[in-house]
């Protein structure tokens, strides 16, 4: 898939973003303070770097990190919710039953946050901002894998693997639609 991408260069000039700016750096759901009176909520740990540890990046990079939970339901395989299986080229998974109304919940805040950003994006300076995010998003589930396996044991290389393919599948799924376009 690297070299699927690394070859294409027209690819390659829809992900540059048009402009960088400062993230939060780790913006996910359990860095959010919510108030159950209001819409107030307070984001916590902000670490002002991206995955690679610039102080500035695409600006979806921090969408693209909430994604990894609501749609690559990070938080899922971590609790043991999902598992990925393997059959020599085809992976799957299993989302085991305590984790179907997360999933949902999940499916739910995806859909509200990826259609409430043509609000927020300016869709004729940054027309590829579909194409990055969804790029993005199972890159960093890719990426994350390896920082899971501290320390090495049955449950760590799990979420690592189960993490990898997720990455893996949603990032093919994306390369496979560009090539009927």
């Amino acid at each position: 898939m690297a070299r699927r991408i690394a070859a294409d260069d027209t690819l390659l000039a829809r992900l540059t973003p048009p402009r960088v700016g400062l993230v939060h750096g780790d913006f996910k759901f359990d860095n959010f303070l919510v108030s159950r009176d209001s819409c107030d909520f307070l984001l916590l740990d902000p670490r002002g770097r991206t995955f690679s540890g610039e102080s500035a990046g695409d600006y979806l990079e921090d969408v693209a990190k909430l994604r990894t939970s609501s749609l690559g339901l990070y938080d899922l395989i971590r609790s043991g919710h999902l598992s990925v299986w393997l059959d020599g080229a085809l992976a799957g998974s299993t989302l085991h039953p305590a984790g179907r109304q997360a999933a949902r919940l999940l499916a739910g805040l995806d859909a509200a946050v990826v259609s409430g950003l043509p609000e927020w994006v300016d869709e004729c300076a940054d027309p590829h901002w579909r194409l990055r995010l969804a790029l993005l998003t199972p890159l960093l589930l890719v990426a994350n894998a390896p920082f899971q396996l501290a320390p090495v044991d049955e449950r760590t290389e799990g979420i690592a693997v189960a993490l990898y393919v997720t990455g893996a599948v949603l990032l093919h799924a994306v390369l496979d639609s560009l090539a009927c376009r």
